[in-house]
This record gives C-alpha cells, structure tokens and sequence, in this order.
C-alpha cells in the first residue's frame, strides 16, 4: 500500500489482515471508552472518528494476531535500536521510527526506566487480553503532526519474534541506553570495568556485553581496550576467581545504574551483589561469614532484608512477604548448612576436607545459624522506599495489573511488591449484584461515575488530589456495604483505621495508626459520634503529600511518602471549625440519601457480593483509567453537599448573616461585637469560640481591624434582630446589672482604690495626659452613662496607668468627647 494511501483504505486494511482498531483521543493519545479493550468499532463508525479529528490505534495482543510494538520514548532508544531489533515494519512521526511493530505471540507489556524513573522504552504488548494499544496512521500528534507508516504499511514486513528473543533483545537495548545516558563526566576506565564487572558476575555472556558497550560508548570518550578488551580481561579474571570490581564500584559512579541495569536485563531478583572474588560457595571460608556468603549465593535471590523493619522478606512466587518470626529464612539457612556437607566431597585436599566437615557439623548450631544470618542481612539488604514504589502496580492472585493501562502481567520479583489483592484478574468478569446495589442507593448516575473515579484513584498510591472522602447518609442506605465490598477486593492495600485517628482528641497517644498508614492505599473509617470534631490540622497532614513521621509503640520514629486516601462513612458529620481554603479544598462530601427499608434489607449482600469481587475489582481499575483521563471531576451533586456542609459548619457566617450589616461606612468596636457574638451563641446553641478565633476569623473575611484608642473592626457592624426591633446589641452579660457585694471580684475596690477611681464593675481606662483622651482597655456592659472624674494633678502625675470607672460605652447617645461612634 503506498504512501499515499487513502485514511478508508488503511483502515479497510487493518480489518481485512485481523488488526483490531480502536477509537482514541487525538489530545490525550488514550482510547475514548472505558472498556475500549471489548469493543469492536465499525468500520464507518471508525470513519467518521477520524474525519472528526479523532485518531486511531491498534489493540496490542492475540485479538490482533499478537502484533505489538516497541516503543522509543528516547533519542538514545532510537539511535541505538538498529544494533539490537530485528528488522521490521516501522511507524514514527517527523520521519523517526518510534514504533518498531512485531508479531510476537504470548508478549507481555514491558518497561524500562531510567534511573529517575523516565521511561526510555516499552513494549506495548497483551498475553491476557486486557489490552494495550498503539497510535498508527491516519492519526495525528497534536504537537508533532501526522503518524506515517515506514515505509507505506505492508504487514508482510512485520517480523515474527518469540516473546523471550524479544524481551531479551530489548532488554539489551535498555541497558545499552542506561549506560549511555549515565556516563560519569569522568572515569571512564573505572565505569568500563565496573560494568564489565557486574554484568559479567551476574551471567550476562562476553559476547553480548560486547554488543552492548559497542553500541552505547561515547564517541568521544576514550576506549579502554575498545571495550572489548575489558570485557575480555574481566572475563578471565573470574574465571580464575580473582577480585574484579564490579556493582559497589559501580554504584559510586553512577548512582541507581546497578538497580537499574538489573532491572532491565531481568535478573534484578536474583543480582549478586560484587566486590568478592567469585559467587560459587566452594571455596568460601570455613567462618560465619563464609558461611553468610554460602547463603547469600544459594538464597539471596528470594530474600531480602529491612532494617528499618527489623524482619526479612522472602519471595513467595507472588509478593515478598514479611518473614514473621523468621521461620522461613531460617529453614533456608539449615539448607546452605546442609550444602557444606556436599563441599566435603568436592574438596581434595584431606586436611581441608577433614576442616570442611567439622565446620559443617559446627554449622547446625542455633548459634552458628543465627551468626550466619545476622551476617547476610547487609547483603541482601532494601529499604521500605525500593518496596512497592511504583504508583500504579496492583498485584493480584494471577499477575501484576498495571493500572496505567488496565492490563495484566507475570508476577516479577524484581517489582519488589509486598502486598496483594487476594483476588485474580479477569477482564471479562462482572459483578451484576454489586452493579445493581449501587444504582439502587446511588440512583444519580453522575455521583456513581464519581464514586468509581474516586475508589479507583484510591487503588493507586498517588496523592495528587489531597483528599478527604466522605459518605454521609443517615443509615441503612449502603454506605458501609459500599465500603466493605472495596476493602475485601484490595485486600493488603486496604486499612480499617479507627475513627478516632481523625477525630480531634485532648490527649495523645503513640501514633500506632498513623505508622500503619505506610503502604496503604484505601483506608476506610468508619461512624463518627454526634458532635465529634475533625482533627483538622492532622486531616491536611495526611491528605497532603509531604513526608510523614511516625512510629509504632515502643519503636523509633521513620519517615514515609503517604500512599494513602481517607474514606470516611458516617452518618454524622464531623465537626469542621476551620474556614480556610487549607482544609476545605480537600473535603468531598458524597451524599448518600436512599434509605433502604426494612422489607427490603438483604442481610446477606455483602457474603453475596463476595462472589463477584473480579468484577468489582475490574469496576475499580476502570474507575482508574477514568481518574487518570478525567480526574477526579466532582459532580455538581457532589459539589453542592460540600458547599452546604461548609455553610452549616461555619457559624460565623451565620452569625454575620442574622445578626450584622456589612458595607465600607460600618464599624463598630471589638469588644462590642464579640460579645453579640457570644449572645447569639447563647441563644442559637451554638459552641462559642475565643476572641481571638473570632478575630482570626473576620480577618480572612476581609474585615479590617485597627486600633484607634479602642479596636474597631471596619466593614461590619451591628443590624436588627428580628425578634427584637431597636439596636441590635449585646444584652447584659448576667440577671443582675448590679450583683450584691458578695458577688462582686474579692479585689475589686482595692483595685478601684489603687487605679485612682471607684467604680462597681472594674471598667479600665487609660488616661494621656499629653492628648487629653480616655483610651478603654477593657470594659464591662453596664447601662449607666459615663460620670468621668474630675482630673487632679495627682491624675497627671498618673498617666498612662489604668484607672477604673464605671461606666458603659454601648450607650447609644455617648457623650461628645467620645464621638459619635464611641471612639476616643
């Protein structure tokens, strides 16, 4: 087919040699269903896709005769891809060849990684059927224009490779790319040793490596022996058992390259670490330490060790799963004991075997054992950030899901996961039941589309959305169901975290649950008590994406990157007294208004709904291939349950709404309206705050506060109380406007006597004998009008101290020297 082949006529072409095409997004490169991967689109409905600007790829996988394809993402990738790929149609954009397609039956998605986690290559492959897919012409790159086959699209040029010859040429590639962009500035020599080292201990053959350093040197840096010729000096070193150096070396200089090289070439569970003079037990030391060596070679690729644990992992064909008690470590190490006993044999040497022997019978010692592994523990050790680290794995019975692209894969020691849903994958699985359910207590389509985003975003451990999730509905509407039936499916990401972890408490306590928060991804709490208040300050701590501290009980602290997302279902609210847009941004408040009745309550359903957990569990990886295309996008249902339950919260606004006037003219002194606040607490029910949460809080509203003699807010003041036609202002604090002298302060006319003044209620002025002005510090609501004494030269002598009056400045006909609006 040339090139100038006609949009109808490629797309004729993939249906007539069995590629299956998909509808994708020209913007987001992503296909346009959800479950794109059970889909066939029509021929003509592809047609017009594309006439509308849409793009078109092919499924990856046997529902297209197992075509995939290897995709560059870096220049290196590209330039190099020659040396290693066998020859094979070919699509790029700009004329480069991105996409080198092959027909490899029983591929699975790969990807190779650079040392920051950039990706250099994939291969866009499907051994399950749950899809991968590929950008082909007639499609269009937003920034880099049109996709171009090359040359023209002839699928008789599409060259047939086994899955392992594929994996491993790509393989190659990666690692040859790796070596290329980590180049230290200097110290060539040491890199090509070190490389030659490491690759060549961990069974990468001679004539490979060969291949790999030729293809990535620098042109311009200077060869050691050509390469080659380290390559061939490292090789006969070890066959002598000599010292090489090797991945230590290699680490120094290019930090994250070992891991990375191990990664690529698939032998990062079984990497040897280097230094030593060979990896074969004969010939290690009749010592603990040989002995740590013994089992490092025979076991190190299935065990790992966590310091900051304290305990060992050991690959169970699935996961790396915590060692409790050491039980299984301990069992390999009585068999590397029992493989001394074989050294005997091969030993020539009487006296050493006779050595040999005896250092095996002295071997089985608890003591000698525990020696051993205390030894070995630095050897294979990791730390809790290599362990689950990438975002979007979720591992399951049958595979790994990639949930960045819905599809499925082998399990991998070198994922280093240790967690999983006890569930297995199947993309064609359903869930009728739990389908049905939720449109029942979820009858709006819109928060149901939302809920899936969300729960889906949960099973990934990013935290971008800083989020706080909350199902609130007033009981037996399925809220807890809901939330029952998403832990069951995650399994090990999943964590029931008591209530009070969220709830502001008056004592602490060891953070317990905030450490078991490391590693979780959905973390459901369940019921709040009436009244109880949001710890809020903790809530934007762990909502956010910072750093965490923590410990467990009778441990010492550590840090982790959250994982976690807060699902909270009650059917209280809980309190939320900050106003600010640091708490109120992360709130999502899911309503949750069907209320089942009794005759209709299936006490069985959740039991029942466990029968579908593969289909729940693919509701909740479609839901995060929607998070990642949509984001989480609040419905207007949504958005408005946590506008209201932001109104209810604030009740200073409700205070300023019934009992205030705003407008630049108004003022009105501090003192003055704190206590109408307090008033209006009093007869609303409502918890009343401190002065300076009060103050804290009109300020973020914009009202400013000046200090004028007396502190005046500016911009509000006191309206009418409906109930109470007049000024609306605070009534008397007390029954009594003048208690009996067995109510009064015990030192109150001692302090009238020694401020100067006589007065009932302690009323504080300050008197400025420069400015002639009475200042109020502080004073009482009393009914009486100002009866200010005469000043003495004794006053004078006195200014600035306070002097106690009694008086009341809420009088609403003040007298002259006050002004108006009773400043001073």
């Amino acid at each position: 087919m040339d090139a100038k082949s006609t949009p109808n006529r490629l797309l004729t072409a993939y249906d007539e040699f069995g590629w299956k095409p998909v509808k994708v997004s020209r913007e987001l490169k992503k296909p346009v269903y959800d479950d794109w991967q059970k889909i066939t689109v029509p021929r003509e409905d592809l047609r017009r896709h594309v006439e509308g600007g849409g793009n078109v790829g092919i499924q990856a996988g046997q529902v297209s005769d197992w075509i995939c394809a290897a995709d560059l993402d870096s220049e290196e990738a590209v330039r190099m891809a020659p040396k290693f790929l066998p020859e094979t149609l070919k699509s790029g954009k700009q004329g480069i060849p991105t996409h080198w397609i092959y027909r490899s039956p029983g591929a699975g998605y790969r990807q190779f990684r650079d040392v920051d986690r950039t990706m250099l290559l994939e291969l866009k492959a499907s051994e399950n059927g749950a899809g991968h897919q590929f950008v082909v012409e007639p499609s269009t790159h937003p920034e880099k224009g049109p996709y171009r086959w090359m040359p023209a699209f002839n699928p008789a040029l599409v060259a047939e490779v086994s899955k392992e010859d594929l994996t491993s040429r790509l393989g190659h590639l990666a690692a040859a790319v790796l070596i290329a962009r980590n180049f230290p500035p200097d110290g060539g020599h040491d890199y090509a040793n070190s490389l030659c080292g490491y690759l060549l201990r961990n069974g990468t053959p001679c004539e490979d490596l060969e291949v790999i350093l030729e293809a990535c040197w620098p042109a311009d840096k200077v060869r050691h022996h050509n390469v080659t010729g380290a390559v061939a000096t490292t090789a006969a070193k070890l066959s002598r058992n000599e010292p090489v150096t090797g991945g230590r070396t290699l680490e120094g200089l290019a930090p994250g390259l070992p891991k990375a090289l191990a990664k690529a070439l698939g032998w990062a569970h079984r990497e040897i670490e280097l230094g030593k003079a060979g990896h074969e037990s004969q010939g290690r030391h009749l010592t603990d330490m040989g002995n740590a060596e013994r089992f490092v070679d025979q076991a190190g690729h299935k065990v790992r060790y966590c310091y900051e644990w304290g305990t060992w992992l050991v690959f169970d064909g699935a996961r790396w799963a915590r060692d409790v008690g050491g039980g299984r470590v301990r069992k390999l190490a009585k068999t590397t004991v029992r493989a001394i006993y074989r050294e005997v044999a091969a030993v020539p040497d009487d006296a050493i075997r006779k050595a040999t022997a005896k250092h095996a019978s002295a071997s089985e010692a608890a003591a000698r054992m525990d020696a051993m592994l205390k030894l070995a523990e630095c050897e294979v050790a990791i730390t809790p950030d290599e362990l689950d680290s990438d975002p979007y794995l979720l591992n399951c019975l049958n595979g790994t899901v990639d949930l960045r692209t819905g599809d499925l894969r082998d399990h991998r020691q070198d994922d280093f996961l240790t967690k999983i849903a006890p569930v297995g994958f199947d993309p064609t699985a359903t869930a009728p039941l739990f389908t049905s359910f939720l449109e029942r207590v979820q009858p709006n389509e819109q928060v149901r589309e939302f809920l899936k985003r969300a729960v889906g975003y949960g099973a990934s451990a990013e935290v971008s959305e800083q989020c706080l999730f909350i199902n609130h509905g007033n009981g037996m509407n399925g809220k807890s169901t809901f939330q029952e039936a998403i832990a069951a499916v995650l399994g090990d990401y999943s964590m029931r975290a008591p209530t009070e972890m969220l709830m502001s408490r008056r004592t602490g306590g060891i953070p317990n649950d905030i450490a078991r928060l490391k590693g979780a991804r959905f973390v459901a709490a369940s019921e709040t008590e009436e009244g109880r208040r949001l710890a809020e300050s903790l809530v934007k701590d762990l909502t956010g994406s910072d750093t965490i501290t923590a410990r467990f009980m009778r441990a010492e602290f550590f840090d982790f990157s959250p994982t976690h997302k807060l699902f909270l279902s009650t059917n209280h609210k809980p309190e939320i007294r900050g106003t600010d847009l640091a708490i109120w941004r992360r709130i999502r408040l899911i309503p949750w208004d069907v209320k089942i009745p009794p005759a209709e309550e299936d006490k069985k359903l959740t039991a029942k709904i466990q029968d579908e957990l593969p289909g729940v569990l693919n509701w909740i990886v479609a839901g995060c291939l929607l998070w990642q295309d949509q984001g989480l996008n609040a419905p207007e249902e949504v958005r408005a349950a946590t506008k209201e339950y932001r109104t209810e919260m604030d009740t200073l606004a409700r205070f300023i709404e019934e009992r205030c006037v705003v407008g630049e003219s108004k003022e009105i002194q501090s003192a003055i309206l704190y206590r109408a606040y307090k008033s209006w607490c009093d007869e609303t029910g409502e918890e009343k705050q401190s002065q300076v949460w009060f103050s804290k809080r009109l300020s973020e509203r914009g009202f400013e506060r000046r200090k004028e003699g007396l502190v005046f807010w500016f911009g509000i003041g006191l309206g009418q109380d409906p109930q109470n036609p007049g000024p609306n202002l605070p009534k008397p604090e007390g029954p009594d406007q003048n208690p009996p002298d067995n109510e009064r302060p015990a030192n109150a006319d001692k302090n009238a006597e020694s401020a100067g003044a006589s007065g009932r209620f302690g009323t504080v002025f300050r008197i400025n004998s420069s400015e002639n002005k009475v200042r109020v510090d502080n004073h009482k609501n009393l009914p009486n009008p100002p009866n200010l004494p005469k000043r003495s030269e004794e006053d004078d002598n006195r200014a600035g101290r306070p002097i106690v009056l009694d008086t009341d400045f809420t009088d609403p006909d003040p007298p002259p020297m006050f002004g108006g609006s009773g400043r001073s």
